[in-house]
């Protein structure tokens, strides 16, 4: 399938099911009720009513931001999900794998024992002070 044909189809079939999913859960919650529930962003700023709306929103224009990008030529969505899949593979100490084998790796561990092993004094000297995952926890001395 063609960049833009798959844009146009990924952003048709998101107003499609975006608007039966919401518009019928509205049409249900008036015929109900008599008002839809929906307020927008409301509440005064920085209450939970104000980030709901405010989340709502940003979810909305993230979603669609994907495609309407491919469509305009600004990004190619297929580069980005590549790079993200070859982030996956670097992790660790396994290196790339390719059609030839392992064609690079990735770097050795980051483990603890190896930045004691590779820096010595100096890492030691930093995690007796900064801690890891919340400060001033997991010191070494």
């Amino acid at each position: 399938m063609a960049d833009r044909t798959a844009a146009v189809v990924a952003l048709a079939t998101y107003i499609v099911g975006g608007s039966v999913a919401i518009g019928w859960r509205l049409w249900w919650q008036w015929r109900r009720t008599g008002s839809t529930g929906f307020k927008g962003v409301s509440g005064t700023i920085g209450s939970a009513e104000w980030f709901g709306g405010l989340g709502f929103i940003l979810g909305v224009l993230v979603t669609v931001a994907a495609p309407v990008l491919q469509l305009a030529g600004i990004v190619d969505v297929r580069v980005l999900a590549r790079q993200r899949a070859d982030r996956a593979e670097h992790r660790g100490d396994r290196g790339l794998r390719t059609a030839r084998g392992v064609d690079r790796v990735a770097g050795p561990p980051r483990g603890e024992p190896y930045l004691l092993k590779v820096h010595g004094g100096s890492y030691r000297e930093y995690a007796g002070t900064v801690g890891r995952f919340v400060p001033r926890t997991g010191l070494i001395h």
